[in-house]
């Protein structure tokens, strides 16, 4: 894919910044729940899946039942501005209309920014936000914690959301204490992690 898959212009990236900025606080760490107040509930979605096909399925069913017309996938680490403007000259942020296919969202994923493979956003995005022109529903992802967690204002979005998975694929969405339960049966957390995630699990709850 060409680099005008990412946002190039400032003043369009700066909309999109403004309108994440309405629904975390970019300051505050992930473990401690930038979600602002008004979201309530939440799921949790292994980090890595967030690229697979059923994910980005998912997605593009419920914006299409929310009747939006993108969803925008937004790297928050490294910073877009100081790191990927910077050198690229572009961000790395997508919008990712309802008419795209899974194969053209791969290819923008995959793509090098400008010759850096290194950079490419599915490889370099330690911290990432998908949202819309919504202001009901966000996610926020974190491969450190390998956890995204989607945040939602309602449990009817929330619902709206979970209905938008094909059967087979329900166990991909959980509560954050389940996803942390399955991470720790893979990974055996030491005594210092699973504190670590605890604490995390204690800061969604609200």
């Amino acid at each position: 894919m060409t680099k005008e898959n990412l946002i190039t212009q400032t003043e369009e990236f700066n909309i999109l910044k403004s309108r994440l900025s309405k629904m975390i606080e970019e300051d505050i760490p992930f473990e401690k729940n930038p979600f602002k107040p008004v979201f309530k509930y939440f799921i949790g979605i292994e980090f890595d899946i967030i690229f697979n096909e059923n994910i980005f399925e998912a997605f593009r069913k419920f914006i299409t039942k929310c009747e939006l017309p993108h969803f925008v996938f937004y790297v928050l680490d490294p910073n877009p501005e100081t790191y990927f403007y910077h050198h690229f000259r572009k961000f790395s942020v997508v919008k990712v209309g309802v008419d795209m296919s899974y194969n053209d969202f791969v290819n923008i994923m995959d793509s090098d920014p400008g010759g850096s493979p290194a950079d490419a956003l599915n490889v370099n995005s330690n911290e990432l936000a998908i949202f819309s022109n919504a202001k009901n529903w966000v996610v926020l992802g974190s491969r450190e914690w390998e956890i995204a967690i989607v945040g939602f204002t309602d449990v009817d979005v929330k619902n709206t959301f979970e209905e938008c998975f094909n059967q087979e694929d329900n166990y991909i969405i959980s509560s954050i204490e389940d996803h942390v339960a399955d991470l720790n049966k893979m990974l055996n957390f030491s005594k210092k992690t699973r504190a670590a995630y605890n604490q995390l699990i204690e800061n969604y709850k609200v």
